[in-house]
């Protein structure tokens, strides 16, 4: 995704030292990179994807010195237990879940 649409999420999501942080449906990793100083060296970072090939984008291209912790898996099973985070992220993603409305 465009970095000026992450860099809104971040700011927007307000992110504070110490925080556990999820960005569901990481993609590359965009703006799990973005998220990650946020955070600092108390807090934690998850990069969730189901496409193994975009994780592999992902972790090719994370800095070194954000420690974020990456998981192939889809958005409605996470494999982490309840309560683990402070932050969720899920930037332009939710328009690919089907939803079924009652009538």
């Amino acid at each position: 995704m465009s970095r000026p649409l992450a860099e809104d999420l971040i700011r927007l999501a307000d992110i504070q030292p110490g925080e556990r942080v999820l960005d569901v449906a990481c993609g590359t990793g965009v703006d799990t990179r973005l998220a990650a100083p946020k955070n600092g060296p108390s807090g934690s970072i998850t990069g969730l994807d189901i496409n193994p090939g975009m994780l592999v984008v992902a972790r090719s291209v994370v800095n070194i010195d954000a420690l974020v912790d990456w998981h192939e898996a889809g958005a409605e099973k996470l494999p982490l237990p309840d309560e683990s985070f402070d932050v969720v992220l899920c930037q332009a993603s939710l328009h690919l879940w089907r939803i079924n409305l009652p009538h």
